[in-house]
C-alpha cells in the first residue's frame, strides 16, 4: 500500500508578519519534506495596498507543488473593540476566534483533511479544534529564540514579580535569557491585572500542550537563548540536542503542569524537521489503522 503524503494545515493569522513566515514554512515543509499543506490566510478589512501585498506573497506560491491557499473572507468584530481603546491584539485574536468556524468546515470538507495543524501565537485559539479533529499540534514561532523562551517560562513568572515590573520597573527575569527591561516589555506586561494578561498566559499554557514547537533561529544567532532553552533546569530539562545549525528548530513537548516541567528538544533544521515528519507519519498511520478497524 502506498504510504499518503502527510497533509499539514497551516494557520497565518493576519498582518504581513505572520504571513510571510508561514508561507516559507510551507515552501520548506513541501520541498525539503515532502509534504502537502494548506495555508489557511485569515484576514481582516485590511487596506488596498496589504490585499495586494497578500496576492502577491500568494502568486509567489504557485510554482510549488503541494501548497494550496484558502483565504477566509473576513469578519468584522469591530462592534466587539472598546471605542476608545481597540486594541490590536485583541481585534486580531477576535478574528481568529470568528474565523474558526469556516476553517474547520474547510478542513471537514477535504477528501484528504491534514492530519497536521501548525499555529503561530495569535493562533493558539485552534488547537481545541485541532484535538476535536483527531490532529497534531505544533505552534511556529517565526520571532526568535528569546521570545520562544518568554513564552515558555511565562506561566511560572509570579504575580508579585509582574506587580514589581508594572509599577516599579523592575526587569521581568528569564532564566538563562535577557531580562525583560519595563521600557521593551510587551503591552500585556505593562498592566499584568486584566483579561488581556490573564487570556496571554492561558495562550502560553496552551502552546506548552502542543506536540511541538518549532523556533525560526540557529546557533550562532542567539547561543545564549537557545542554551536557555534547551539546557535550563525549567526551560529545557532531559534536553536531546543535534548541533545541526541550519536554522529551524523544533522542540517535542514532555511538559505538564501538574508533572514534570520538561521539554524535550529534536535538534535544529533540517534534522528536526525531519524528526518531526517521522512522528507525523506514525500518527497518520495510527489514524488509518483506526479507520480500518472502524470499517
Amino acid at each position: 500500500m502506498v504510504t499518503p503524503k502527510i497533509h499539514a494545515a497551516l494557520l497565518a493569522s493576519p498582518g504581513m508578519g505572520h504571513l510571510i513566515p508561514t508561507m516559507e514554512l510551507a515552501k520548506r515543509l513541501t520541498t525539503h519534506h515532502g509534504f502537502d499543506v494548506t495555508v489557511f490566510i485569515v484576514t481582516t478589512d485590511s487596506s488596498d495596498s496589504d490585499r495586494t501585498t497578500t496576492s502577491k506573497i500568494i502568486q509567489q506560491t504557485s510554482n510549488f507543488n503541494g501548497i494550496n491557499v484558502v483565504v477566509i473572507p473576513p469578519v468584522h468584530v469591530s462592534d466587539k473593540l472598546d471605542p476608545n481603546n481597540p486594541s490590536l491584539g485583541l481585534r486580531i485574536v477576535l478574528t481568529m476566534i470568528e474565523s474558526l468556524p469556516f476553517i474547520q468546515s474547510q478542513i471537514l470538507s477535504m477528501k484528504f483533511p491534514p492530519s497536521v495543524l501548525i499555529v503561530d501565537l495569535f493562533g493558539t485559539m485552534a488547537l481545541p479544534m485541532a484535538r476535536d479533529l483527531h490532529m497534531s499540534s505544533y505552534v511556529f514561532f517565526a520571532t526568535n529564540a528569546w521570545f520562544s523562551a518568554v513564552n515558555i517560562y511565562l506561566p511560572f513568572i509570579t504575580n508579585e514579580a509582574f506587580s514589581r515590573h508594572a509599577n516599579d520597573h523592575e526587569p521581568l527575569l528569564i532564566p538563562g535569557c535577557e531580562p525583560i527591561r519595563f521600557e521593551d516589555t510587551l503591552e500585556t506586561f505593562v498592566a499584568p491585572w486584566g483579561p488581556i494578561h490573564e487570556g496571554y498566559v492561558e495562550v502560553t499554557k496552551e502552546i506548552l500542550s502542543v506536540d511541538g514547537i518549532l523556533m525560526n533561529t540557529w546557533q550562532d544567532l542567539e547561543p545564549g537563548a537557545i542554551k536557555a532553552v534547551t539546557e535550563n533546569e525549567i526551560l529545557g530539562q532531559r534536553v536531546m540536542v543535534d548541533e545541526d545549525d541550519i536554522g529551524m528548530r523544533v522542540k517535542v513537548k514532555e511538559y505538564k503542569l501538574s508533572g514534570e516541567k520538561a521539554l524535550s528538544v529534536f535538534g535544529s533544521s533540517h534534522k528536526s524537521l525531519c524528526q518531526m515528519t517521522k512522528n507525523c507519519e506514525v500518527h497518520l498511520h495510527q489514524n488509518s489503522e483506526a479507520k480500518d478497524r472502524g470499517a
